[in-house]
């Protein structure tokens, strides 16, 4: 009875039937999905599966809060707000005003390019993922993209997150999910970058 009760406010909620008239606000999952541990091998941008979920739900909402859990989603909050600011804007564009505003507008296309193939190589557990056929491209565009930063941009946490879930992708799939050394150093650089101290941690 309560799953129906459920299903039926769901419902009305897509049909346009919003309780006394009130705006309809959204608290979107951008941190845990597809990761554990979530953040944990850097950035986790979703930028397809936000708008399969948008062409769903966004036009019956007026707003609303991501529920974010570390610096590591951060384009997927940057996704949604470009959404609640312009309801119809296709996720491409808030992608390209993301990569030119945060890295640089002369690295657009590469930076598009390579978040999005990072959805693709996306869904693990732990160290095991379950496609990595993207990584090689990945790590090249991320190469091609740092060579044309700013020292400044280059070395901000925003970039680094994406540097390093490229070069932990990329290890993974050239060592068949083996631990290395050069692995460690990636997976150490996050611990210091998210200020993870042991007590964090357990």
């Amino acid at each position: 009875e309560l799953r129906d009760k459920h299903v039926g406010a769901i419902t009305d909620l897509l049909n346009g039937d919003v309780p006394r008239g009130l705006p309809l606000l959204g608290f979107p999952e951008i941190s845990m999905e597809g990761m554990t541990p979530w953040g944990g091998c850097g950035a986790n941008p979703r930028p397809q599966a936000i708008e399969k979920r948008w062409r769903t739900f966004g036009r019956h909402l007026a707003g609303g809060f991501p529920y974010s859990e570390g610096i590591y989603e951060d384009v997927n909050k940057a996704i949604y707000a470009g959404l609640y600011g312009a309801p119809g804007r296709p996720v491409d564009d808030v992608l390209r005003d993301y990569v030119a505003a945060e890295l640089s507008p002369a690295v657009v296309e590469e930076g598009v390019e390579m978040l999005k193939l990072m959805e693709t190589t996306l869904p693990r557990s732990g160290l095991s993922a379950t496609r990595l056929d993207g990584a090689p491209r990945i790590e090249a565009l991320a190469d091609a993209i740092e060579k044309r930063l700013h020292p400044e941009i280059a070395s901000g946490w925003r970039w680094r997150v994406l540097r390093i879930r490229a070069r932990i992708a990329a290890l993974l799939q050239r060592h068949e999910g083996r631990v290395t050394p050069e692995l460690e150093t990636e997976l150490a650089q996050l611990h210091t970058l998210y200020h993870a101290d042991e007590t964090s941690l357990l």
